[in-house]
């Protein structure tokens, strides 16, 4: 996927690993994720073994709210970016397009519609919107990576909750 531009045909995309994303994702149970993947079992095992027993829910409860609320803030962020990115290169069109760069109302009906010339400028735009995306989540990425790094490693603790 990440060697298709504009130019690419619909019926040269493999569509084969973005189906198995797909189906992973969908999977409520966590069935067909890969054990060693699941980030949660991490994450619940590093915030418990962190805290007393007495605070294991309060720290659960916060451990979840905020990662929650990173998802949502990251999820508008990105969306935000690639938004103004579009309409940024949209504004850039020929006079008689530069109406669809202020509301974004473009769907695949409307591309369709427009003049190949128009048409191949709509998709660079959307291109272009969707590489600064990916190049933000990259970098996004590689600071959690970064940041992982620096959580101190503790053996797990053998005592019962409570205590």
């Amino acid at each position: 996927m990440n060697q298709t531009d504009q130019s690419t045909a619909g019926r040269d995309v493999d569509l084969g690993a973005p189906r198995c994303v797909l189906l992973v994702g969908t999977d409520p149970n966590g069935r067909l994720r890969p054990r060693f993947r699941d980030d949660r079992r991490v994450m619940i095992l590093a915030v418990q073994n962190t805290v007393a027993g007495r605070d294991i829910g309060t720290a659960m409860g916060a451990a979840n709210l905020f990662r929650a609320l990173g998802g949502a803030v990251g999820a508008a962020g990105l969306g935000s970016l690639f938004v103004a990115q579009v309409q940024a290169q949209l504004r850039q069109m020929p006079a008689g397009l530069t109406g669809l760069g202020e509301s974004l109302q473009v769907s695949l009906v409307v591309v369709r519609e427009l003049a190949p010339g128009a048409r191949a400028a709509v998709i660079e735009a959307i291109s272009s919107g969707l590489g600064a995306v990916f190049l933000v989540a990259a970098g996004a990425a590689a600071a959690a990576v970064c940041l992982s790094l620096l959580v101190p490693e503790r053996p797990l603790r053998q005592d019962t909750p409570g205590g």
